[in-house]
This record gives structure tokens, C-alpha cells and sequence, in this order.
């Protein structure tokens, strides 16, 4: 096996067409500290412009203008040591729109400086109990990052804290709440026994474990203290489905 696939065994990169140069593992000081860097090239014949979107059907269509002049990409640590990957891109000069363009690949994101095998070695450190610091010093990244990565998983409502809640993030909070008082609702019926409830209504617990006519009785305790008249002591249209049984 050539010493390019080895490599590309060692960091786990799926991209054939990225090429390491030959005695490119050496050792650089970034950020007051030792790391591990491993010179790479991108290469590949493309298929169409990544500015007009023509169709490159033959070499009269496109021109080679060498590579750019390469980022440091972060790539899992190998043995406990940062490990960057220094990786130059091939630039494409198309002959239809007269612009250039550097190639793309999988290992990374447009843009972007820190390796997808990377992100997902921030996903599955996530699932384990351990702060989002130790995690940002393993994989060679900043707090912030663990949060966007954390934030790119999730499919729920994100809540940004930049600015006050708008109509829809209102109108999502209240449905959720809805849905967790109907499940307790439904709970409840179900089991018909008294269920001591949450600290919300927890002043109103002891009122459901009470039968018909201890609430008749307390209905008139509580007319004949306040002395209101408009409370009808021999009404008695308690639902007895909303009493609870002891």
C-alpha cells in the first residue's frame, strides 16, 4: 500500500483525491505549543464552473492556475497531539466566465477550518457526561464551536439569545405547555386515584382528594367567612367527574 493511503487510513479521510507530499510530517509551534502537521494538496479535473455553473466537457473549457496558499485544517489529535492537516487546493480558471475558483472536497466545509471527521468527534464526546471545555481542548477547538456543533444536531426551536422572543417562539412555548398539561390530565383519569401534583399547583392538591360533601361543607365554611351573599350554598353543580377518590 503507498504511503498516501496510509495516511489517509491513519486521519480517516474518505477523499481519494487529496495527495500528501512526501517527508510533509513535521512538527510546528502554533498557539505556544508543539503540533503535528501533515502537508496535503487537493487535485481533481472537475465537472463544471463553480461560478457560471458551465459544463466543463473538455480541456479547452478550463485551466489549471496552481493552488492557493493552503489552511490549517483541524483534524482529530493523534496520540494526544494537535495534529493539523495543511492542505492546498487546486485553483480552476474557466475559460466561459473568466473567473477562478478553488476545488472543493468532503473532509471540510466551505469556508470553513475545522474537518467534518473533527465535528463528529465533538458529537460523540457530547454524549457523554464531560463539560463543553474538556471537550473543546480534545478536539483542538474553541467553547463557541462545541455550541455550533451542538446547534447544527438539533432540530428543534433554536433560541437565540440576541434578541426577544417573537411571536412564534411565544406561540411554541405555549403549545408545549398545552401538550404538558393535557398528558397530565390524561394521566390522572387514567389512574383516578389522587396523584400529588407539581409544585404549581400544589396549593390546590388537597382540594381534589376531597369528596362531595366535604366540599359542600367547605363551600359554606367559606361563604359564611367573607360573607358573601352571592355564593349559592345549596348549589350543587360540582362536577363530581373533576372530584378525585382518596
Amino acid at each position: 500500500m503507498p504511503q498516501n493511503n496510509y495516511i489517509l487510513d491513519l486521519l480517516n479521510i474518505k477523499d481519494k483525491n487529496i495527495n500528501f507530499d512526501e517527508n510533509g510530517i513535521h512538527d510546528e509551534f502554533i498557539k505556544n505549543k508543539t503540533c503535528k502537521v501533515i502537508d496535503a494538496h487537493l487535485s481533481y479535473i472537475p465537472t463544471h464552473c463553480d461560478k457560471c455553473g458551465c459544463a466543463f466537457e473538455s480541456n479547452k473549457d478550463y485551466e489549471k492556475k496552481g493552488f492557493d496558499k493552503g489552511s490549517y485544517v483541524v483534524v482529530p489529535s493523534i496520540f494526544k497531539m494537535t495534529t493539523f492537516l495543511f492542505l492546498k487546493k487546486q485553483r480552476i480558471l474557466c475559460h466561459h466566465c473568466k473567473k477562478s475558483f478553488s476545488l472543493r472536497t468532503d473532509l471540510v466545509n466551505f469556508k470553513c477550518r475545522i474537518s467534518n471527521i473533527t465535528k463528529l468527534s465533538i458529537v460523540v464526546d457530547l454524549t457523554k457526561k464531560r463539560s463543553e471545555k474538556d471537550i473543546s481542548i480534545d478536539n483542538n477547538v474553541s467553547p463557541n464551536t462545541i455550541e455550533r456543533v451542538m446547534d447544527s444536531y438539533y432540530d428543534g426551536v433554536k433560541l437565540y439569545k440576541n434578541h426577544l422572543p417573537n411571536s412564534q417562539d411565544k406561540e411554541f412555548a405555549l403549545r408545549t405547555i398545552r401538550i404538558c398539561q393535557n398528558e397530565i390530565e390524561k394521566i390522572k383519569r387514567q389512574c383516578n386515584v389522587y396523584i400529588e401534583s407539581s409544585w404549581e399547583d400544589s396549593w390546590t392538591a388537597p382540594y381534589y382528594a376531597l369528596d362531595m360533601n366535604e366540599l359542600l361543607s367547605l363551600r359554606e365554611e367559606i361563604a359564611e367567612m367573607i360573607n358573601e351573599e352571592s355564593i349559592d350554598v345549596n348549589d350543587n353543580t360540582i362536577s363530581e367527574e373533576k372530584v378525585m377518590v382518596k
